[in-house]
Order: C-alpha cells, then sequence, then structure tokens
C-alpha cells in the first residue's frame, strides 16, 4: 500500500526467484482484540508494525519478533491510514474525522504531535529520503496535500484537483514522484512537488496504490483486478494485470527475491507472484476480509490483516537436504560403537539421529552402540526455521556382525599357597550370558569341583577358563591362570608380660605359634638357649621358665622361640622376631633417722624390684656433709649430735650402685607455734573497741613437745591506746615463739555542744541555723550532727556525737519560737528596742496574708490598721512601719500583728 522502503533495499537487483523449492505457509496468527480498517505500515527499524482501528480511533503497535501488541495509541478520530518514516521515527496516521494528521514517536510509541488542515484526508504516504508527507483530501479541493513535518509549524502545499473524491497515495523513493488514485473519477495522478504531471482514466474505484521502485511499476487495486501500470516514463500506461483471487485488496512487495504477495479480501487468500513473468507461484488461505498486506524486509515474512482484526504471518520457507558425511563401518559388531555424522540445510538447525532398529541404538547427537547382529538403520532430520522447511530424513544402513568376548579372572592366586588349601576360582565372560566353565590342567598338583581348586602337592596348579558363544557373540579364548603350591608355612611368635623390668622382678616369656601342632620351641635369651624345649600342646600357648634366674644385668636383652615340627616334609620351620627386654636399675627408698648422738639410715628397694641395695649413705645437716657410713644389711649409722638453738635440716643420701638407684631422704628440727587472737562484746570500730578485750593463746608443737603448758587468756578493761600482752613458749629441742598483741580500748563517750543557741531564747520562726561541736579525747570524733524540730512556739535542737570507737552523746536544747520580728531592732529582756522618727520592716512568718494593728501604749491592745504585709518569700510577709515622732511621749508601746484570726502583741519600747 505504501512504498516506504530503506535505503539499502533500493539497491537490490531485478531477479527472477527460484519458487520451485520455496514453501509459502502460515507460520502465526495475531489476534489484535478489535476490528481493524485497511491501513497498516512497518517500521523495520524499530521492528514493529502500526495497524488503524478506526472505530477504536486508536492505532496498535506490534512487536515484529515477538508478535506481541506491545502498546495502543489514541489518536485523532476515524483514523484512515498510517505510513512510517524509519530514518526520522515517525509514524503519520490520516484521521478522516477529525481533518487531521497524528504524529506518533515510533521509539516511545506516543502521540507527539497532531497537524490540523486536511478535509476528510484518506490515503498518507511518506517519503523516507526527503521525509515529505503525502494525503489524500477526499472532499474539499479534492486534491493531494504536500506536507513537510521537519518544521514547525508543519507547511502544507496542495495540488490542483485530482478527480472525484481521492482515495490512495504512494511515493516512489527515487524518483520522489507521488501516485494517488480517485476513488470515483477512476484515475491515477502522477505529482511532482505539487504539481499533477500526469492523469491515466482506467480504473473503477482504485482503493490502493503500491509504488515497486524497483521494477518502475505501480500496482493498483480496484474492482476484481490489480493492475500493473508503468511508471518508468512521465505517462503511466497499464501494461497487464498480476494473477489474484476476487476483490484484491493490496500488495507487498519481497525485493530480495522479487516476489509480489497479493491480499484478496475473497476468497480470504494471499496470492504469491513472481515479478517478472508475472506468473502465479502459490496461494495461501488466510481467511476472509483481507484488507492491508505488508512485508518486514529484514525477516522476509509477511502479514496479511483482516478486517477482523487478525494479523496472519506468513514465511517463504526454502526446502533443505541431509548428506550423511561418515562412512559405512566395515567391522561394525555387537560390543562397538560408531559415530556418524551428517550435513544439513540452510537452516543452521542441528542435524539429529535416532533408529527404529533393534540392532542398535543412537544419541541425537550421532554415537552408535551396536547392541545386536543385524541390520541398523540411522535416521538423520532437521528442523526448519523462519525461512526453511524441515529436511526430508535421510537413513544410513550399517550391517553388524557377531561382537568377540574374552574372558577376565576376578579372583586372585593366593600368595603362600599350601598343601591342603582351597582355593575358589571366579572370572567374568562376555556379553554372551553363557557360564564360565573351570578345568585344571595339572591334575597331579591340584583338582577341582565346581569353582573351587583343591591345592594337594607341591607345584604349579594351571586352572583354565571357557566360555560358549551365542546368537550376537562368538566363543571366548580360553583363559589359564596358575597357583604356586608349597609347603605348609608354620609361624612363630615370642611376646613378653613386661617388656621393662627392673633389678630383681621375675619375667617370663609365651611363644605363639601356627601351622602345625606337632613341635617344640626352644626359647633364648641374647641368643643362647634358656632351659630344655618345650613340647606344643595343642591350643595353648608355650611359656618360657623365668628369665631372671641368676640375675640379670642392667641394659636390653634379646628374648627369641625357635619351632621345629615333627614333620619337616610336610611343615617349615619358623624362628620368631626376637623381642627386646630391657632391666633397668630397682628404685630404692631411704629413711633418715636423728638421736641423741647419732645419725642413721635404712636404705631399702621398691617393688617390684627386689635385693639387698650396697654402697655408702652420705650426711648432711643444714646443707653441709658431716660424714658417710657403709651400708650394711640395708643400714649405715654415724656417730654425731646435732647442735640445739635452731632450726636444722639433717638428710641421708644413697647414691645407688649398679643395680639400684640412688635416693634420699631429710627431717628437719623446727621452732613451735603461738597464735593470740583478740575477741569482745562488741566488735572493734576503726581500731578501737569500746568493751573489755580478751586475749587468748593457741599452741603447736612441731619438731618436739613443749616443755609447758599454753598461755592462759589475759582480759583488759581499762581505757588506753596501743595496750600491749606479750607470751613465749619453749620446746623440748630447745625451738621457742613469741606472740605480742595490741589493743586500742575507748569506753568512754565525746563531749558535744551546740553554739549559737541559747536554751530558753526567743528566735523568729524557725530560729537559726545550729552547729554541732564535739571533743574525744582517746578515739577521737567520727561525726557530729544536730537535728531541728519545731512544734508549736517551740524550738528543739539535738545534737548527736559519735567517736571513733562508736561511742555516743547526745546534747538537748529547747528555745521558744514567735511569728513576728523587727529586722534591724535589738531585743532586751524579749522587748524590741527602736528609735523614734526611723522607719523598721516588721517581718511575720504566716501562710496566709497578715495584716498591721496600729499601736497602742502598753498595756492596752493594739486597735485599728489593719494594713496588708507584702509577701517577701515563701511564707515570709514584710511591712515598713515608722515609730513618728509623737509616740515619743511614752516609752513603751504595743504593736499587732493579725495572722488569721488570731493577734499577735509585740512590746516595743522606743527611745529618743
Amino acid at each position: 500500500m505504501t512504498g516506504a522502503l530503506l535505503a539499502s533495499v533500493l539497491t537490490i537487483a531485478w531477479s527472477s526467484p527460484a519458487h520451485a523449492a520455496t514453501t509459502y505457509q502460515v507460520v502465526d496468527t495475531i489476534d489484535l482484540g478489535r476490528a481493524a480498517g485497511d491501513g497498516m505500515a512497518i517500521d523495520p527499524v524499530g521492528r514493529s508494525a502500526y495497524v488503524v482501528h478506526p472505530a477504536q480511533n486508536v492505532v496498535s503497535v506490534v512487536d515484529l519478533d515477538t508478535h506481541e501488541v506491545t502498546a495502543v495509541v489514541p489518536v485523532g478520530a476515524q483514523p484512515f491510514r498510517v505510513a512510517v518514516d524509519p530514518e526520522l521515527r515517525r509514524a503519520y496516521v490520516s484521521n478522516s474525522a477529525s481533518n487531521s494528521l497524528s504524529v506518533i514517536d515510533t521509539t516511545t510509541h506516543t502521540l507527539v504531535r497532531t497537524i490540523p488542515g486536511f478535509s476528510n484526508p484518506r490515503g498518507v504516504a511518506v517519503d523516507p529520503t526527503t521525509h515529505l508527507v503525502y494525503v489524500a483530501n477526499f472532499t474539499g479541493g479534492e486534491n493531494l496535500a504536500v506536507v513537510d513535518p521537519t518544521v514547525t509549524p508543519a507547511t502544507i502545499n496542495v495540488t490542483g484537483y485530482l478527480g472525484s473524491r481521492p482515495w490512495a497515495v504512494d511515493v516512489d523513493p527515487t524518483t520522489h514522484r507521488a501516485y494517488a488514485s480517485t476513488l470515483f473519477g477512476g484515475r491515477l495522478g502522477t505529482v511532482a512537488g505539487s504539481t499533477i504531471i500526469d492523469d491515466l482514466l482506467a480504473f473503477d474505484g482504485p482503493t490502493t496504490v503500491s509504488v515497486d521502485p524497483v521494477a518502475d511499476r505501480a500496482y493498483v487495486a480496484h474492482r476484481n483486478t490489480m493492475s500493473i501500470v508503468d511508471i518508468s516514463a512521465v505517462d503511466a500506461a497499464v501494461v497487464g494485470n498480476l494473477p489474484a483471487g476476487v476483490q484484491p485488496s493490496d500488495v507487498a512487495i519481497d525485493q530480495a527475491s522479487g516476489t509480489l504477495y497479493v491480499s484478496n479480501s475473497t476468497p480470504g487468500t494471499v496470492s504469491v507472484v513472481d515479478r517478472a513473468t508475472s506468473t502465479l507461484v502459490a496461494t495461501v488461505p488466510v481467511g476472509p476480509a483481507q484488507s492491508a498486506i505488508e512485508i518486514d524486509p529484514v525477516t522476509r515474512q509477511v502479514y496479511s490483516l483482516s478486517g477482523t482484526g487478525v494479523l496472519t504471518v506468513i514465511a517463504a520457507l526454502s526446502s533443505q537436504a541431509i548428506t550423511f558425511t561418515s562412512a559405512v563401518p566395515s567391522d561394525a559388531a555387537v560390543g562397538g560403537t560408531h559415530t556418524v555424522t551428517a550435513t544439513g540445510g540452510g537452516s543452521g538447525k542441528p542435524v539429529t539421529f535416532s533408529t527404529t532398529s533393534t540392532a542398535c541404538s543412537v544419541s541425537s547427537t550421532g554415537t552408535v552402540a551396536f547392541e545386536h547382529a543385524g541390520s541398523c538403520v540411522v535416521s538423520a532430520d532437521q528442523a526448519g526455521d523462519g525461512s526453511h522447511t524441515a529436511a526430508p530424513t535421510a537413513t544410513q544402513t550399517i550391517t553388524v556382525a557377531r561382537g568377540p568376548q574374552a574372558i577376565t579372572f576376578t579372583s586372585v592366586p593366593p600368595a603362600g599357597a599350601a598343601i591342603g588349601d582351597s582355593y575358589p576360582v571366579s572370572a567374568t565372560g562376555g556379553a554372551s550370558g553363557q557360564p564360565v566353565a573351570y578345568s585344571v590342567r595339572s591334575p597331579e598338583v591340584c583338582s577341582i569341583s565346581g569353582a573351587v581348586v583343591s591345592l594337594e602337592s607341591t607345584g604349579t596348579c594351571v586352572i583354565a577358563a571357557d566360555q560358549a558363544g551365542s546368537a550376537d557373540y562368538t566363543a571366548a579364548p580360553t583363559a589359564t591362570q596358575e597357583v604356586a603350591v608349597g609347603l605348609v608355612a608354620t609361624s612363630t611368635v615370642v611376646s613378653l608380660g613386661t617388656p621393662s623390668v627392673v633389678s630383681g622382678q621375675a619375667v617370663t616369656a609365651t611363644a605363639t605359634t601356627s601351622g602345625t601342632s606337632a613341635g617344640s620351641v626352644q626359647f633364648t635369651l641374647d641368643g643362647k638357649p634358656v632351659g630344655a624345649p618345650v613340647t606344643l600342646r595343642a591350643g595353648s600357648e608355650i611359656r618360657s621358665p623365668d628369665l631372671t634366674i641368676g640375675g640379670l644385668p642392667v641394659g636390653a636383652h634379646a628374648v627369641g622361640a625357635v619351632l621345629t615340627p615333627d614333620d619337616p616334609e610336610t611343615y617349615t620351620g619358623s624362628t620368631a622376631t626376637p623381642v627386646t627386654l630391657t632391666v633397668s636399675p630397682a628404685a630404692t627408698t631411704t629413711t633418715v633417722v636423728v638421736g641423741g648422738d647419732a645419725l642413721s639410715a635404712t636404705v631399702a628397694p621398691v617393688a617390684p624390684g627386689a635385693g639387698t641395695p650396697t654402697g655408702v649413705v652420705r650426711f648432711l645437716v643444714g646443707g653441709t656433709e658431716v660424714g658417710r657410713a657403709t651400708l650394711s644389711a640395708g643400714r649405715a649409722t654415724l656417730a654425731h649430735a646435732v647442735a640445739a638453738g635452731a632450726e636444722r635440716r639433717v638428710s641421708a643420701v644413697y647414691d645407688g650402685d649398679s643395680s639400684f638407684s640412688g635416693s634420699s631422704a631429710s627431717t628437719a628440727r623446727r621452732d613451735p607455734v603461738i597464735t593470740a587472737t583478740t575477741s569482745s562484746r562488741e566488735r572493734a570500730r576503726n581500731g578501737w573497741y569500746r568493751t573489755p578485750v580478751t586475749v587468748t593463746f593457741e599452741c603447736a608443737a612441731t619438731s618436739a613437745p613443749l616443755t609447758g603448758a599454753c598461755p592462759q587468756p589475759v582480759k583488759l578493761s581499762a581505757d588506753g591506746a596501743g595496750r600491749t600482752v606479750t607470751r613465749t613458749i619453749v620446746a623440748a629441742d630447745g625451738g621457742a615463739a613469741t606472740a605480742t598483741v595490741s589493743v586500742d580500748i575507748d569506753r568512754a563517750g565525746p563531749k558535744v555542744r551546740i553554739p549559737g543557741v541559747r536554751a530558753g531564747a526567743t528566735y523568729f520562726a524557725s530560729g537559726p541555723d545550729a552547729r554541732c561541736r564535739a571533743t574525744d579525747r582517746l578515739s577521737g570524733v567520727d561525726r557530729c550532727t544536730v537535728r531541728r524540730t519545731v512544734r508549736g512556739a517551740k524550738i528543739v535542737y539535738v545534737a548527736t556525737a559519735t567517736d571513733e570507737a562508736g561511742n555516743r552523746t547526745r546534747k538537748r536544747v529547747v528555745a521558744r519560737s514567735t511569728p513576728v520580728t523587727i529586722v534591724g531592732a535589738r531585743t532586751v529582756s524579749g522587748e524590741h528596742v527602736v528609735r523614734l522618727g526611723r522607719t523598721y520592716t516588721v517581718l511575720v512568718s504566716a501562710r496566709t496574708r497578715p495584716t498591721y494593728v496600729f499601736a497602742a501604749t502598753t498595756p492596752k491592745r493594739p486597735v485599728g490598721g489593719n494594713v496588708p504585709f507584702h509577701r517577701a518569700g515563701p511564707n515570709r510577709w514584710a511591712l515598713g512601719v515608722t515609730f513618728t515622732e509623737s509616740m515619743g511621749n511614752r516609752p513603751r508601746w504595743n504593736i499587732g500583728v493579725r495572722i488569721g484570726q488570731d493577734l499577735v502583741v509585740k512590746t516595743v519600747r522606743v527611745l529618743r
């Protein structure tokens, strides 16, 4: 319908395609979900098709690769046809009812512009080189509008009158001429720029114009005909008709193959036409009401649109063939494998292999396994793609012969086989499934029963194995196996219950034999026989005599055993691997005793060692050797007296001999121990006691008993600092110990007073803050606190002092409280003394606001006034009062303060 082609398409030569090997078939159908008109265009760059839906005023966007609707774009009223400019990435939609041209961005699939100024526009085409858009105005001037959309606002030029009802338009991108048809006029006008240069009257209601720039043709669909128009010259001329169905509606051109695709509204087919010969190549059924057709120049798939809103996708599929490239093997046999290879056609799909033969199996990649004798037929297949049909199946036949088989012994001949042994033989054969049969070829040495070989005399036993063939396998060659048969071996193992002993410790060896129960064992020590040979006893271990009889020197000794069989013709003798017996010096223990005039030591072996140690014992006092004595029957004595008066350590050291190791012992003379402990009814506080203290003693003897009893307890009651108690004890060996205790006792409390407060004095409100002062003559004062309590007119001060020993003293002072005072006036005998003519501040302590009552001479009560006080703080009220000259005639006056319902009277002495 439109001639919008990529620049690369224009270089394709016009040639006749080889249609004989091509199949045209429907490969997909796309349901757009809504009825369509006859407007469609393809954007090969953006890989999208644009379909117009007049009833819904939208354009559907279809992905050419996935065949999915990816967007629906609202446009003007009753959109008619669409054209695409791939380079500018724009689609142009004519809107017949809204007299406008909608511009769609083909990158974002959004409406970006609406160009007005048309008259019932129908056909639309775009020149991909000049980017001019051609719009057929159905009414109005019935002309062709030439639009430049690259400028803002778009420019619109119009041609002259084309004829009755312009309907369709297409453009030649090489000559830049536009070709517009008139529906009622039956004309095809040629436009260059905006000038009509030719007018061809030859058609009956033309509905579509499709320009073929390669063939210099235009194809015009009109009533039941698709005419061919030669446009190579200015004067266009009809040169023939395309073979098409009834009511052809549109043409799509495949420039790569020179093939034309004609959509036929009736009977709902697509005619495939050879452009060079104008002959019908194929007819593809697609469904009724086909209204438009376009081709994707990239994939060469054809899209035919029906008015029902279905896009039918048609592909031109080339045929392809498979050729085996691997030769038929001449040595194929059961159990073998072979790899077949083949080349396929242009789809590039892999060639896959299969077989239905029972003689073989084959993997999809071509590995053939020969399983039975007979014929193996391998099939090769190749799938098609968007441009090729599936290749016909190719076959290759391989003759499979019977396979060989072999026998493999799976049992291992016994090493060191001897007379009387049996050997279960086993072997695996080939795949025939026949059993493996066994026989012997040396009956003088061995015999066989089933699969068990009996070894009867010395020599070489030869065993044979055979397996019969089957329909798929030949008989296996005979396999043999040899077994060397010798005398019955014996073995002797010697062991020690204790591989390491000390001097004097008894030890024996044990021999364990196998292979024969008749014979004797000779034990050896350092290669020499020990005692007489010992006769074997069935099921018993053989024990040697005591190896230490006669004494063994310290060191390593080899213990062995030799087995001599009674029947040397059947059994071998055996010698045990010697084991090592290690003799070490025996440990000793030494004890030392200190006497009044001698020192003695006793040395004895430690079990399991035995015997009597010999040698010399050294005696030391305080680390200094004082003499030596020789052991006699394990005892040594040295005449020596240890000096008294200090702690002394006495030691005896035995250095050992060739069979016994050394040892030592020591003892010491130590001072006795005395400990002093203090206790009291009250615990000490800060190191001071405030109750009597008792000192008690505990004594312990060490190296000798005490010469007297432990000291008696001592009780301390008097006050004092640093009182000391000392006691000493003495032991029978001259050792002595002393204990000393220092005790601090303070039983008297501190002295306390409250400065700044006098008993019986009168103070304002809660009275003054008091201090606590205390003294203590021994332990000192720890803390001193004062607590104040106000109850009515009474103020009570209680001072508490505590010394370091915990003694406590309290002092109590009681004073009086008054709620009214005169600031700056001194008090004499309970009366305030003021000066005439001066003003004083009267201060009141009260929760509610008090009032001042005027003064009266004593003893009269104050009356009148009731002047309110001013707030001076929490529960504090103040008022300035002046004592005037008129009060000088009387020395004593009563002033009043009313607090709630109470009147407080204060007597004032007035002085000049």
